[in-house]
């Protein structure tokens, strides 16, 4: 019944080829449109559970503590040696001057800030550790050695007393934004203004940044470079493509299947709240290797029975394909039981991804190889780069005794692993 099932749509796809054209272009064009409101998330709190003991509890902390997104930075002295005393009140000009003009600050500390109880004359003073005189030409300076020996040495203070810690703690973002709670633009002036005022003023000086929101750019920053990989890989399939396969349409026909199930998934996550995040930005190369693997089957048909018609090559396919797709589409939705809504969006869109691209393989693409057969001609043998012997490879076989001493590796791992 299935198999009836599935042979009727795919023949209702292909003998009315222009209507299942103009339906899948409409249907990309409404998903595309749904592009712009996709959101990324950076933060753990964010791809939590709102109601989860973790999601609490940082809430929590985020009350407490004036947390929010919070830059950590150690300035490294340059590798001369150590800070000058003007370089310190440079640093230190900056940092309050910082304070004094971004509202969004919800607390900043740092070296400067640290300070030390003195008893004298019956008297209780907390004067700074750090003790600098910043008029012109001065050099006395007093307070890294106490530091040193301080409670703040390994925690305030890095190892290497002579570094200066700062940290900044921003106001959350609606949750609603772009990239959730997290604001990127507030990191980034931070980062341009350290680079403006004390980079370019103090050469050789060390940035190291290690917070969390310093951490989350820097995953939005992969997260951004990662459609230049992914790109980067989509031109490398189709230069493989033609070497395999003998034609550029074949790379042609790959892209277009590619770049309609993404257009059409990503699309889809946009409309309906989805969110891209550590586990969905993996989506566009699991599409990918989708989308690759039964394309190569299909070309390899192609190669194979080249007297088929594209029709006849496609049908033989549609079944094992659905099956293949089918068990992808469960497995993946069973994630969607777990009560973590970052495992569940990945498992649910996986799912859906595995589905459209089934769809867009067999129903929509030999549509259009209907409408244009110039395109069907995507496998030739005669023009590969590849030797003939590469695609005589599905008929080697080991010899029974080869095969029987490689399949005792694995009783040899067995005992491997308890010895």
């Amino acid at each position: 019944m299935i198999k009836s099932i599935l042979m009727f749509l795919y023949w209702k796809a292909v003998r009315n080829p222009r209507v299942t054209v103009i339906l899948g272009f409409f249907f990309v064009v409404a998903g595309a449109s749904g592009l712009g409101h996709i959101r990324s998330l950076l933060k753990i709190q964010d791809m939590l559970d709102p109601e989860s003991a973790q999601s609490r509890l940082m809430r929590e902390l985020n009350e407490n503590y004036f947390l929010g997104n919070t830059s950590a930075i150690f300035l490294a002295p340059p590798p001369r040696g150590p800070f000058t005393v003007q370089e310190l009140c440079l640093i230190r000009r900056w940092f309050s001057n910082f304070k004094l003009v971004n509202p969004d600050l919800l607390q900043a500390i740092s070296t400067f800030d640290l300070r030390t109880a003195k008893h004298s004359n019956q008297q209780l003073t907390y004067p700074y550790f750090l003790q600098m005189n910043c008029e012109p030409g001065a050099e006395a300076l007093e307070g890294f050695s106490t530091l040193q020996r301080s409670s703040y040495a390994g925690t305030l203070v890095s190892p290497r007393i002579e570094d200066i810690f700062l940290q900044l703690s921003f106001v959350n973002a609606p949750l609603n934004s772009q990239f959730g709670t997290f604001d990127p633009d507030q990191i980034r002036m931070l980062r341009s203004s350290l680079k403006t005022e004390l980079e370019k003023k103090i050469p050789g000086l060390g940035v190291h940044p290690f917070g969390e929101a310093d951490f989350q750019l820097q995953m939005l920053d992969g997260i951004q470079w990662d459609g230049r990989l992914n790109l980067l890989v989509v031109f490398t399939l189709i230069v493989l493509l033609r070497a395999g396969l003998g034609s550029w349409r074949s790379g042609l026909l790959f892209v277009f299947t590619l770049l309609v199930t993404a257009l059409s998934l990503f699309g889809l996550m946009g409309w309906f709240g989805g969110t891209m995040d550590v586990l969905t930005n993996c989506l566009f190369p699991m599409l990918s290797e989708a989308a690759l693997e039964d394309f190569v089957f299909l070309a390899h048909e192609r190669l194979k029975r080249p007297d088929r018609s594209i029709l006849e090559t496609f049908e033989a396919f549609v079944v094992p394909s659905f099956f293949t797709s089918l068990t992808t589409v469960v497995g993946f939705f069973s994630l969607c039981i777990v009560k973590e809504p970052l495992i569940a969006r990945f498992g649910f869109w996986a799912g859906m991804g595995a589905a459209v691209e089934y769809a867009v393989t067999f129903w929509l693409l030999p549509s259009l190889l209907q409408i244009f057969p110039s395109l069907a001609n995507f496998a030739n043998r005669d023009r590969c780069w590849l030797p003939r012997s590469f695609y005589d490879m599905h008929s080697f076989s080991l010899p029974r005794k080869a095969t029987f001493t490689m399949l005792s590796v694995f009783f040899l791992g067995y005992w491997a692993f308890h010895h």
